[in-house]
């Protein structure tokens, strides 16, 4: 397999000209000494992967398999049965490493929410026409549904979460960084994998409630506390347990994980959304 944190750095080295890939020699080599700079894995016999390249079917110049001649200045690269796949590479592997780099001047201040997932990071490198388009343009549920696939959601995931943003945008001052905030506060919560609402006082619209789908019913229904010791929390008392009645009796459950609901039944969307309204009184655009 072709060390691709190699590959991606090294085509900083090279010029485009004609479909062909132009590299300093002497870049070349001085930058194989800069890669533990870059968080790269060290590379010392350099020889091997383009040995690699010409098996797949690239023309370097100049080589045969061993180091290059001293009195080598320059190689190109090309890719004889498929000109234009420099161009596509070099494209890429510039925004890898353009994305390399700023993942490290970025690290001491990055937050954990990305506003567009896929566009800020390019490392799981799934590389098609996003990368290269007007990205403004391109709606976030599709950057949404582009991450997911990447992580490997299933497809009715990924059309729940996507049909979930497209329904959020129909409020006011609700906004998408990853979660779902009203202003500041958070209301939805995406965790591996998982819907969860934030719900404070169901017991303020539990009539309504009652009469939504059953599995959204049968979250209320159940107690999802487990009665930790979390913090000092006794069975009496916990500061993060929360309360409400079902059917006439009563329930509990942890603010860090309670009302989980499904999600790949896209059914259930506005149904999600009402649940948020009536909780923080949401107004429609």
């Amino acid at each position: 397999m072709i060390n691709k944190s190699f590959t991606a750095y090294n085509t900083q080295n090279g010029e485009m000209n004609n479909h062909q890939l132009i590299v300093s020699l002497l870049t070349f080599k001085e930058s194989l000494k800069q890669t533990a700079a870059y968080g790269l894995s060290a590379v010392t016999k350099y020889e091997l992967i383009l040995s690699r390249l010409v098996d797949f079917g690239f023309s370097i110049s100049d080589f045969n398999g061993k180091p290059f001649a001293k009195t080598v200045d320059s190689f190109t690269v090309e890719y004889p049965d498929a000109p234009e796949l420099i161009d596509t590479l070099k494209t890429f592997c510039d925004l890898w490493h353009k994305n390399k780099i700023r993942q490290q001047q970025d690290a001491p201040t990055r937050v954990a929410a990305r506003v567009k997932p896929a566009l800020n990071y390019y490392g799981h490198m799934n590389f098609d026409f996003r990368f290269t388009a007007d990205q403004d343009k391109i709606p976030m549920s599709e950057w949404i549904g582009y991450d997911l696939k990447s992580q490997g959601y299933a497809e009715e995931k990924i059309c729940f979460y996507t049909t979930f943003y497209d329904y959020s945008t129909n409020f006011t001052n609700v906004k998408y960084d990853g979660n779902y905030f009203l202003d500041s506060k958070r209301i939805v919560h995406l965790g591996y994998k998982c819907l969860r609402l934030i719900l404070k006082n169901p017991d303020n619209y539990m009539d309504e409630i009652t009469t939504m789908p059953e599995v959204i019913r049968d979250v209320f229904a159940n107690v999802h506390c487990r009665f930790c010791d979390f913090q000092g929390a006794t069975n009496e008392h916990c500061k993060f347990r929360l309360h409400w009645t079902y059917n006439d009796a009563p329930r509990a459950g942890c603010a860090h994980a309670c009302f989980v609901f499904p999600d790949e039944d896209v059914t259930l969307v506005p149904d999600y959304w009402r649940l948020l309204e009536l909780e923080y009184g949401l107004q429609e655009i």
